[in-house]
């Protein structure tokens, strides 16, 4: 204490706690950090991971909130490296509306970013909520214009909603993408297609 340690010492001494393994003593380190900057967001995010790894899910979250609560938009790389963490943690709980949360949240800050927006194209895919499917889907186009899988998933979240005719369109879209080996798969899609119609 004589040397009147840093903010920066007590950081680098929790990075080598982690290290080691001893999670307590990383802890307590990025806690001393706090107490000597109280909203230092990276010392917020390590107790976040610390005790993530610890298996004290609440602990965590509570501390990815406390750091996101300090982050304006302009933060949006910070922002998503948090709640990346938070979903991490609510997939391992099975919270899958609060997954989603979580990555809507990133797409505010961050609209065009394709892991998120993937993300969020499966979740909702999974939960077979279509009207999501297809907002996703024609987020992803303009960013993946060559992928097969956006129009398709359109047109088969049209098909669940009775549309037809505009789920053939974008078949039709999507069999002109795939590459060889998957037009059999949207042909078959769309001939099913046409046989209900």
């Amino acid at each position: 204490p004589r040397f009147n340690p840093t903010p920066q010492m007590y950081s680098f001494l929790g990075v080598a706690y982690a290290r080691l393994g001893n999670i307590p003593k990383a802890i307590e380190a990025n806690q001393k950090v706090l107490e000597l900057q109280p909203n230092n967001v990276g010392a917020m995010r390590n107790l976040a991971l610390l005790y993530r790894d610890q298996e004290e899910p609440a602990s965590a979250l509570e501390w990815v909130e406390k750091a996101t609560a300090l982050l304006g938009p302009e933060q949006a790389g910070d922002i998503k490296q948090l709640r990346t963490i938070a979903a991490q943690i609510y997939q391992a709980q099975g919270q899958t509306d609060q997954v989603i949360a979580q990555y809507e949240a990133i797409r505010q800050v961050a609209p065009q970013d394709l892991e998120t927006l993937k993300m969020l194209s499966n979740l909702y895919n999974a939960k077979q909520d279509d009207r999501m499917v297809v907002e996703i889907a024609q987020a992803l186009m303009p960013l993946e214009p060559d992928n097969f899988q956006h129009p398709l998933n359109i047109a088969q979240a049209l098909q669940r909603a009775g549309q037809l005719d505009n789920a053939q369109q974008f078949g039709e879209q999507a069999l002109q993408l795939a590459p060889a080996d998957q037009k059999p798969a949207v042909q078959q899609f769309l001939d099913g297609l046409r046989a209900s119609q």
